[in-house]
Formats: structure tokens, C-alpha cells, sequence
């Protein structure tokens, strides 16, 4: 948690590598639910890793994926230093949101609400149509 707190206010560090800690699920869940305040980091080695050949829970894929739903830089996310990706940790539809999320944030995603507005701006349905409908345009925009 203390590690998750500092990284809100940290915008230079973008490649975190806690491989070989021992991070409980808390620890973990609560890491991912700072996500979206972390406005630096763009990968992760180590926190979902098996401990002690228990594998990362389902809940834990829960909170990964929700802190995922607002964080616009987090892009890579790895079971350890291995490089091997954390999505074989977790069910193939938990795994689809995570990568989902993760290849939204390294096609650089940014959120379109307004401080002030929780409901998208006006006329962006129509812009938003008129660009997807285009020939070969496979873009996609996110709110």
C-alpha cells in the first residue's frame, strides 16, 4: 500500500520490478486499486506472482482489472522477471479484460470526461460514428 501511495506522486518511474518480494493479495489489490493515480508507471514485474505454489486469486484478477478500467498508463503487467505475462495466472475471461485494458493504455488511450462532467461531451456519438465507420480506420475511442 505505502509503495502504491508513493507512485501517485511519482511521474518519472515507469518500469517497476518487485520480483522475489513477498506482496500478500492485501497488498496486491490495494496496489491495483491506486492504478488510475499513477500517472508514471507503464509496467510491472513481479506482483502476481505465485506464492508459496498458491496462484493468484480470481479477486486479485478482479481488483487488477478494475484498477485497469481507469488507469490510462499502466501497459505491461508480468508475473516476474521472467517476462512471462500475468494472464495465465487467471481465467480466460479475466484474462481477456486484462489484456483488453493493458493494449488500450499502449495504444495510448486518454479519458474524454470532463472535470466538471461525469457524462461524455456533447456531440462526441456522432464524431465517434463518423470515425469508426470510415474505410480501414481500426482505431478506437475510448470513453
Amino acid at each position: 500500500l505505502l509503495l502504491g501511495e508513493a507512485l501517485t506522486t511519482n511521474v518519472s518511474l515507469e518500469i517497476l520490478d518487485v520480483d522475489r518480494n513477498d506482496f500478500t493479495h492485501d497488498g496486491v489489490s490495494q496496489f491495483f486499486g491506486l492504478l488510475p493515480q499513477m500517472s508514471g508507471l507503464k509496467v510491472v514485474y513481479g506482483l502476481v506472482a505465485t506464492r508459496n505454489d498458491i496462484a493468484p486469486t480470481e479477486a486479485l484478477g478482479l481488483a487488477l482489472i478494475e484498477g485497469l478500467q481507469k488507469s490510462t498508463k499502466l501497459q505491461k503487467i508480468f508475473k516476474d522477471a521472467s517476462v512471462e505475462t500475468v494472464y495465465s495466472s487467471f481465467s480466460l475471461g479475466v484474462a481477456r479484460k486484462i489484456i483488453f485494458y493493458l493494449s488500450l493504455n499502449s495504444c495510448g488511450r486518454t479519458l474524454l470526461r470532463l472535470p466538471t462532467r461525469s457524462e461524455p461531451p456533447s456531440g462526441l456519438w456522432p464524431r465517434m460514428l463518423a470515425k469508426i465507420s470510415g474505410p480501414r480506420d481500426t482505431s478506437l475511442l475510448f470513453y
